[in-house]
């Protein structure tokens, strides 16, 4: 099951543990930069905060849904990633059936495939 942790930013994977405590190293560095000891307690705090609210979120959603919040967060980024490609793939088509120049093709589509395909035609 994804962690809260597979989200986070890779300097947060660098300086916190995955239950949101803060790395020993991350800590030393922060004192020595002259953070006094309250502040990194606080920055702590906000990260172990995060990671049980993000649980709780996950527990919720795996109630209703079925699946965690963080696997729905997937597979929205999934379905939005295949529509885009079915999108760019139609603009492809349409521009090969038009014969469209390759100065008037839109963004994403490579011009080498265009070429052969348009060659092709088989569309």
């Amino acid at each position: 099951m994804p962690m809260p942790y597979d989200s986070w930013s890779f300097m947060d994977k660098q300086n916190y543990n995955i239950d949101g405590t803060m790395k020993p190293e991350h800590r030393k560095k922060l004192l020595e930069y002259g953070m006094s000891r309250s502040a990194i307690d606080r920055l702590e705090e906000q990260k172990i905060r995060e990671v049980n609210n993000r649980k709780k979120l996950d527990a919720r959603y795996l109630e209703l849904t079925g699946m965690t919040y963080t696997q729905m967060e997937e597979k929205r980024k999934q379905e939005a990633s295949e529509q885009e490609e079915a999108k760019r793939a139609a603009r492809q088509k349409a521009a090969i059936r038009n014969c469209e120049d390759i100065s008037e093709l839109p963004n994403g589509i490579d011009p080498d495939e265009y070429y052969e395909l348009l060659g092709n035609n088989s569309f």
